[in-house]
């Protein structure tokens, strides 16, 4: 439940009638009045999270987003290497048949 509009005037002028002097009335006053801007009510609470949920929500869709194009590319490359390596082993399988070849042959195997 959200407490009223804090009365300054009204407040001093009841610690006046209670016997306290007008200057003291007044830092009390003030105290009270400043202390009490430091909180919030419930609803603008509730306000205040509800808005840093929808960042918190925007952050981590975009992070998921970045990270699944992330693992896209990582496959892409991971494909290609893959790819690469084995266009590499097939180079050396040929080249090493082919020396032994021509080293028999060259040996009259």
């Amino acid at each position: 439940m959200a407490a009223g509009a804090f009365d300054t005037l009204t407040a001093m002028r009841e610690l006046q009638a209670a016997g306290i002097q007008a200057g003291q009335a007044e830092a009390i006053v003030t105290a009270i009045h400043r202390s009490s801007g430091e909180h919030v009510s419930a609803s603008e609470l509730k306000s205040e999270m509800a808005e840093l949920r929808g960042h918190v929500d925007v952050s981590v869709s975009a992070l998921r987003s970045e990270l699944a194009e992330l693992r896209a590319h990582i496959d892409t490359s991971i494909a290609g290497l893959r790819g690469e390596l084995y266009r590499a082993l097939w180079l050396q399988a040929a080249a090493i048949v082919g020396t032994l070849t021509a080293l028999d042959t060259l040996l009259g195997g």
